[in-house]
């Protein structure tokens, strides 16, 4: 039997509220899910819970939101919020690659790290997920905007030689590279530039990690045969951007590899001799810090040239995590400053005997990342692989 058109339109609007109260629940249980915490095995949440309870899943839902830092120990705002949305999680590990990409490339000054931990407050006082975001959409901007502005304190042209490692070909440009060892420790021999008692000129001399050559040019076949193993290398540079330098005129490059001023760091794993005395001095120097007896489960230990750096993890004397509201750092620890228990060590051989020179507990940015500037350590020993 077919229904008069005026009771089939009521009927299908009677339908609707049913329709929507059945919905409803559906859409409940998908977000209570989307917090739940997989990795650490946790039971799923109540839809009552607060973001900082556990990750949520990921919009494909295939695992816990990963933010760029442990959401295990997010305690502000900004950082639980960061942990419940898949989209602002995006966006903290943006923030986080283009912050290592800047301390990569030596731009992190004071004033930007000061700018960093001004920023940080203004997201965590914010009141909605909306407010997180656009925090986040702005300092990435402005950290983008660093990399790409040249440095006004340095000189924007050299006149040298450049002593290249190796090469590295793409479409458009080539990479001259330098030893990243070498670099840090003996800059001058490598870098041997016109002018270098000129304040410009050594800052200059002091932020260039590569050379850029247009891959198309005829200079940058002629280096680019040249320099498989290494050469060294004639001529004009130009600032392009901060902290990038381009081959502008060359006048000469003569292969063979550079004479290298250091070996590369050693890992020191179970065994190497060198363990115990260099955990033994970050044992003493923790133990002090925290208040009482630790052990450490060590994630990295890099050893080059009389100085090491470590990334541990502080543990009580059985094994247990360390109760931060119990020590000097329980105000970070309330406040949300304090980003887990992974703690960063700078250690030197003086005197025959390991000193710890500085360490960072818990630090919610690469701190680490200006101690080859501050105390002299060769940079490739203190640097720290991007978590997948």
């Amino acid at each position: 039997m077919r229904l008069p058109t005026a009771l089939l339109c009521l009927s299908l609007l009677a339908a609707l509220p049913a329709c929507d109260r059945v919905a409803a629940p559906a859409a409940d249980a998908e977000q209570a899910a989307a917090k739940n915490d997989s990795a650490a095995g946790t039971a799923p949440a109540p839809s009552t819970a607060s973001p900082a309870s556990a990750p949520a899943a990921d919009a494909a839902g295939s695992g816990p939101i990963r933010a760029s830092f442990d959401c295990a120990a997010a305690r502000s705002y900004g950082e639980t919020t960061v942990c419940a949305d898949a989209a602002l999680a995006a966006k903290d590990r943006d923030l986080a690659e283009a912050w290592r990409e800047l301390s990569e490339r030596g731009l992190l000054d004071a004033e930007v790290r000061q700018a960093q931990r001004r920023w940080r407050g203004e997201r965590d006082a914010c009141t909605a997920p909306a407010c997180v975001g656009s925090a986040y959409d702005q300092r990435l901007k402005a950290l983008r905007e660093i990399a790409l502005q040249p440095d006004g304190d340095a000189a924007h042209r050299l006149d040298g030689r450049f002593l290249v490692e190796s090469v590295g070909a793409g479409a458009d440009w080539i990479e001259l590279r330098f030893n990243a060892v070498d670099l840090a420790m003996d800059n001058e021999r490598v870098i041997q530039v016109a002018g270098r008692d000129d304040p410009k000129v050594e800052r200059a001399a002091g932020s260039i990690m590569s050379l850029q050559v247009e891959a198309r040019s005829a200079e940058g076949k002629r280096l680019l045969a040249a320099c498989a193993a290494g050469c060294s290398v004639d001529g004009v540079v130009e600032q392009a951007a901060r902290g990038e330098w381009v081959l502008k005129r060359l006048r000469k490059v003569s292969p063979g590899a550079a004479p290298s001023a250091a070996t590369a760091p050693i890992e020191v794993g179970v065994g190497d001799p060198r363990r115990a005395p260099l955990l033994a001095a970050l044992k003493a120097v923790l133990a002090k810090d925290l208040g009482q007896p630790v052990t450490l489960r060590v994630d990295l230990l890099r050893e080059q040239g009389g100085w090491a750096f470590a990334s541990v993890r502080p543990r009580t004397a059985d094994g247990q995590p360390i109760d931060f509201l119990r020590t000097r750092y329980a105000e970070r620890q309330r406040d949300g400053l304090l980003d887990g228990d992974g703690t960063y060590a700078l250690l030197a051989k003086r005197g025959g005997a390991w000193k710890v020179v500085q360490f960072d507990l818990g630090p919610t940015d690469v701190s680490w990342a200006a101690w080859p500037e501050e105390f002299g350590a060769p940079t490739a020993v203190v640097q720290v692989a991007a978590a997948d």
